[in-house]
């Protein structure tokens, strides 16, 4: 192994310079021309609250890359590539409504441009609790050899796939970037996208409900992992919309932020929300819709939730502005009982339920698309 890495440096090194780096995705807004922002045959990660929109931004990237051209009025891609999204989360049918809906603005790509690998329910980790390859990660690098190349090839999220410590060790959180490095000369070259969860740190709001603490720390678990990635975006929702960031580049400079929205048909589209006000911390609109979903999905899970301490964190950020916004948009939806806390009495807790008759239509219709 020593013997294969090792170089020694021919005197060209110092006389000529290096073939130029390509990119897969570029800045179209830059004056001049089109800036590369996201290299080719690199590892990088897409760090966001859960149900932010995170694997939505993913799969409109894997799209953007199999149909070429522009995305966001933002991002551009010269030509176009194949495309392999390995989504840990999701069925079939699910993953069918995603591409459909992400199709309907972006144009269908070339047949056998995009492959889809549904791993719901699937025991998919690469490494076990010694950090040694399990045969998901070898079998995944043999199916890439088989059926590629590819341009970018999409593990969303990585806490399917890191195994057991990845995420709250550091050596281990490299190994596991060790582990996606090595699907790119599998793959032939192609750019390895993992998606992650932010932390609660992340999750902070200021006063108007923007976020106030975002970069690379901002990934949850393991700082290893976006130490060894050499691209790192984050997605974070803000009160008139979400706004993606280029937190860290080694290989180019740092774009400037997009501005999102989802708009009627659950599609993220450039811009902010016009429709939602920016000097209110209450959120409005397709946003404050889809947090009461949210709110819905997570008591569903958990069904009855008592104390409501996790629930408000998961789908408020503990913050009492927007939970009251979304009890009032849930209404007679949200059911609450006051339960006694314990055996030896003290104060009562409170009990949550849904009344699934009464749900707003809205509510009732983005929890239907999986838009939450």
């Amino acid at each position: 192994m020593i013997t294969d890495a090792a170089i020694i440096v021919p005197l060209g090194w110092y006389a000529t310079d290096a073939p130029a780096r390509e990119y897969l995705i570029y800045d179209s807004r830059t004056e001049l021309a089109p800036t590369g922002i996201i290299p080719r045959g690199e590892v990088m990660i897409l760090s966001a609250e859960g149900g932010c929109g995170k694997t939505t931004l993913a799969i409109d990237l894997g799209l953007a890359v199999a149909c070429g051209g522009q995305l966001y009025d933002a991002l551009t891609v010269r030509s176009r590539g194949r495309v392999l999204i390995v989504i840990g989360e999701e069925d079939a049918d699910e993953a069918h409504r995603r591409l459909y809906k992400a199709a309907s603005d972006r144009g269908q790509p070339p047949p056998e441009s995009v492959v889809v690998m549904p791993m719901k329910g699937i025991v998919c980790a690469m490494l076990d609790k010694d950090d040694n390859e399990l045969p998901f990660l070898v079998e995944l690098r043999e199916y890439l050899r088989a059926t590629g190349p590819y341009d970018l090839v999409v593990i969303d999220p990585i806490s399917r796939f890191c195994g057991p410590k990845a995420e709250t060790d550091n050596a281990a959180g490299t190994r596991f970037i060790q582990a996606l490095e090595s699907l790119i000369p599998s793959s032939g070259g192609a750019t390895i996208l993992g998606s992650s969860h932010t932390n609660k740190d992340a999750r902070a709001l200021d006063a108007k409900g923007a976020k106030v603490k975002v970069g690379t720390a901002s990934n949850r678990g393991s700082t290893a992992i976006t130490d060894g990635a050499r691209c790192v975006v984050t997605l974070t929702e803000q009160p008139n919309g979400l706004t993606v960031r280029f937190t860290k580049a080694n290989y180019s400079k740092r774009a400037e932020p997009i501005e999102l929205h989802f708009d009627e048909r659950g599609v993220l589209v450039a811009g902010a929300d016009e429709a939602r006000s920016s000097e209110t911390d209450v959120p409005r609109g397709n946003t404050l819709t889809r947090r009461a979903a949210k709110a819905v999905r997570y008591i569903r899970e958990h069904e009855p939730v008592e104390g409501g301490r996790e629930l408000r964190q998961a789908v408020a950020s503990n913050n009492s502005s927007i939970w009251t916004a979304i009890v009032t948009k849930l209404g007679r939806a949200l059911v609450e009982e006051s339960v006694p806390s314990g055996p030896r009495g003290g104060r009562n807790s409170t009990r949550y339920t849904i009344d699934e008759a009464a749900l707003p239509d809205d509510v009732a219709a983005c929890l239907d698309e999986g838009l939450e």
